[in-house]
């Protein structure tokens, strides 16, 4: 088999840890939570010595739902379902190694674009604002490991660390299906 197709549905934890400092009401937090979700694909071409290149997308999706009133001043605002999502896309190329023990190490560049809310003068709005913070290019390392082989299918889990040129990013944890042919 040359090829590995991967698909994965797991948990991010965002790099951003001071997010919840920001509170734009006293009456209520208003941010993106630090947990969030994380959705991988990639496709990898394995060569004889079992060493692999791969193009992948990862999206990370920060979501929070607020519900209530919050005041400015004499301004009197009223949140009901309101969704505050903060989304990171990372469009990846690596190359890394397999192992007969069913480890994978793999080492890449990443370049990510962020979609940030921003709150606009109309009260319930939110605006995928991706000049909100520029695009950046960075790094990702992985570590996986396959649980579970059935001829052309594995079961495997994923950790992967994403690092960019000012801050960690991300650290993901996702179990995958590996399709092999």
């Amino acid at each position: 088999n040359r090829f590995q197709a991967q698909f994965g549905l797991g948990m991010s934890i965002s790099g951003d840890f001071r997010k919840n400092d920001n509170q734009l009401f006293e009456e209520f937090e208003f941010s993106t939570p630090i947990v969030g979700k994380n959705i991988e694909a990639s496709l990898k071409y394995i060569f004889k010595n079992k060493r692999f290149l791969a193009f992948g997308v990862t999206v990370q999706s920060y979501t929070n739902i607020i519900n209530g009133t919050g005041s400015q001043g004499e301004n009197v605002i009223t949140f009901e379902d309101f969704r505050l999502e903060e989304e990171l896309q990372f469009y990846e190329l690596q190359y890394g190694k397999l192992f007969d023990n069913g480890l994978d190490f793999a080492l890449g560049l990443n370049y990510i674009l962020y979609f940030q809310p921003i709150l606009t003068s109309s009260p319930g709005i939110v605006l995928r604002n991706p000049e909100s913070r520029p695009d950046d290019i960075g790094l990702t390392l992985a570590v996986g490991y396959s649980i579970y082989s059935i001829k052309n299918l594995d079961i495997a889990i994923q950790a992967k660390l994403f690092y960019s040129l000012n801050r960690l990013e991300a650290i993901t944890l996702t179990p995958q299906l590996r399709f092999n042919f």
